[in-house]
Parts: C-alpha cells; structure tokens; sequence
C-alpha cells in the first residue's frame, strides 16, 4: 500500500485537506463525547437520582431530542468537510483503506437523521399519549424504539470512532511520507 493510501493520495489543494479533516475532527469529536456522556454518564444518574423511570425518561427526553438535532448540526460540518476534502483532492477517485472515509461519513450522517427525524419525533409522541408503562401495544413499540436508539447511538459511536482513526492515520501517513 502507498503511503498516501489512508489518505487518498496527494492533495491538489494541501492546505483545504487540512481544513477538511479539521472539519471532521471538530464534528466527530463532540458528537462521540455527547453520546457517551449523555448515555453512560447523565441518563444514569438521571435516573438513578429521581429512582422513577417514568419520571427520568421526561426529564431525558427534551435532552436525547436536543442532542439529536445537535448531531444533525455536526453531520452537516461533517458533509462539508468530507465536500472540502473532494475539492482539496480534485475529485479522484479514491483507493485503498481512504475509500472507507466517504462511506463511514455518510451512514453516520443517515444515523444521525434517522434518529433526530424518525425515532426521536415517534418516542416523543408515544410518550406524550400517554405512555403507562409495561402496558399496551404503545409500550412494546416504546420499548423497541428505545433499544434502536441505543442500537444507533452504539453504531454512531463506533463509526465515529472508525472515522476519526481514518482521519488520523491519512494525517500520519501523509506526515510520514514528507519526511
């Protein structure tokens, strides 16, 4: 593998590459961290503190709906840098381990509307009819919504982290290769 691989190759415009990956980087970052924090530290303690989770999942929810239109915000930056770095590689085609970058950016960018758009919207409308919980056909569509929710804070976290270990290793070849 060349040592531009990771990377793409050879920048027509070096200095919009970096730009570019920055963009990235200033997207993925806080995106990953509001994840993991909001779910493994905050809900937690949400719901341990208020001991009802009835009760955690209203206080959660305006939250987990903020985040999600705060992680469509990033996805945008996320498509601009990923638009910056087309531009800055004069649009070849890419090859190796750098063709993995475009596809990891954009089924992050559909998990993140697919969660902001679709699943949060309908959670929120279930619970706002008047969800008992443990109990009816609303509760059982609940319960599957929240485990996708999971399901896709999960993935976006692992495409995430995939994203930045490209972003960071075509930065580390390209270094390596000047010298």
């Amino acid at each position: 593998m060349a040592a531009d691989d990771v990377s793409g190759g050879p920048s027509v415009h070096p200095r919009l590459r970096l730009v570019a990956d920055a963009l990235v980087v200033l997207a993925v970052l806080p995106w990953m961290t509001s994840i993991l924090v909001s779910g493994a530290v905050v809900a937690p303690k949400v719901f341990g503190i208020l001991g009802d989770p009835a009760r955690g999942g209203e206080v959660m929810q305006p939250i987990f709906i903020a985040l999600g239109w705060a992680y469509v915000g990033l996805a945008v930056l996320l498509v601009l840098g990923e638009i910056l770095r087309g531009i800055s590689l004069g649009w070849r085609v890419l090859s190796g381990v750098s063709l993995l970058r475009l596809p990891t950016s954009a089924l992050l960018t559909v998990l993140a509307l697919w969660s902001a758009l679709v699943v949060n919207p309908e959670m929120k409308a279930i619970r706002d009819s008047g969800l008992t919980r443990g109990q009816g056909d609303a509760w059982i569509r609940f319960e599957s919504l929240h485990r996708l929710a999971e399901t896709l804070a999960t993935a976006q976290l692992i495409l995430g982290a995939l994203l930045l270990l490209l972003v960071f290793a075509g930065a580390w070849r390209r270094a390596a290769a000047e010298g």
